[in-house]
């Protein structure tokens, strides 16, 4: 399995790939470069093949005061309404995209 370190580029990247073969993609979160450690979200579960609804990214930034400065984050929010959140110089996240062929539907 090759894994990439999660960024917003590299992770938007990755999933407009998918996008634009008419796939659905489906992220996989690591705590390390082998891919032998997922990771979990907030309720202990580990972020395995889940549906991305939506990736953001918010850059560093002070305080309105001035006296702290605030490292840049990336949300990962799920179809299923879990977020996950990687802070820059705090979490070393590592990810794969699973390209999930489209199933057209019929009414």
């Amino acid at each position: 399995m090759s894994l990439e370190q999660a960024t917003y580029t590299s992770i938007t990247n990755a999933l407009n790939a998918v996008y634009s073969s008419g796939a659905t993609p489906d992220l996989n979160l690591f705590t390390d470069s082998e891919g032998k450690i997922p990771l979990n979200d907030e309720n202990g579960n580990s972020i395995n093949n889940k549906t991305v609804a939506t990736v953001n990214y918010t850059e560093p930034h002070n305080e309105a005061d001035g006296t702290q400065v605030k490292n840049g984050y990336l949300s990962v929010i799920f179809s299923d309404g879990v977020t996950v959140t990687i802070t820059d110089n705090v979490d070393t996240v590592y990810f794969n995209v699973i390209s999930i062929p489209f199933k057209p539907r019929t009414f």
